[in-house]
C-alpha cells in the first residue's frame, strides 16, 4: 500500500494472507534458494538488495570466494 493511497481519517486494513499461500510462498523462496549457486556474482550481488536473498546472496559469494 503506498502513501497516496490513504485517504485522511482512512484505516488501514491488513491483507490477510492464508496459511497455505504462506506454504507456497516459501516453497517457492526455499526453491529459488537450491539454485542461487548457479547465478553469477552479479545476478547474486543484485539479488542482495531483497531483504529475503541477502544472506543466502552473501552466503554463497563468500562461498565462492574461499574457494579460489
Amino acid at each position: 500500500m503506498r502513501a497516496q493511497d490513504l485517504k485522511p481519517g482512512g484505516k488501514i486494513e491488513a491483507q490477510h494472507i492464508s496459511p497455505e499461500d504462506m506454504k507456497r510462498k516459501f516453497k517457492v523462496q526455499e526453491d529459488l534458494l537450491k539454485g542461487l549457486d548457479f547465478l553469477s556474482d552479479n545476478q547474486l550481488i543484485e539479488l542482495s538488495g531483497d531483504r529475503f536473498f541477502t544472506q543466502k546472496s552473501q552466503e554463497t559469494l563468500n562461498k565462492r570466494s574461499m574457494a579460489e
